[in-house]
């Protein structure tokens, strides 16, 4: 899996490929990418990611989780239920 991880959280980016995600640095990766992790929601972040590749693209917003959490989320491809 090919995760675009936003500037700045470079603790989390380690943790990611530590686990043996394909971390780049989102912005600079011009190719299909599955997911993509960002603190904090910017209208430029969601204009930037449209699928062009196809397929569609898992966004997690990684404020107030840890990084084993994001890892999991990435790993099952979606967020646990809200209720």
């Amino acid at each position: 899996m090919t995760v675009a991880v936003q500037t700045g959280l470079t603790n989390l980016k380690n943790y990611l490929t530590r686990q043996g995600f394909n971390v780049v640095n989102f912005g600079n990766y011009p190719y299909k990418i599955d997911a993509v992790v960002y603190k904090g929601l910017t209208a430029t972040l969601m204009m930037s990611c449209s699928p062009s590749h196809g397929g569609s693209i898992l966004f997690v917003d990684c404020s107030g989780k840890t990084p084993f959490q994001v890892a999991e989320i990435l790993r099952n491809k979606l967020y646990s239920p809200l209720f």
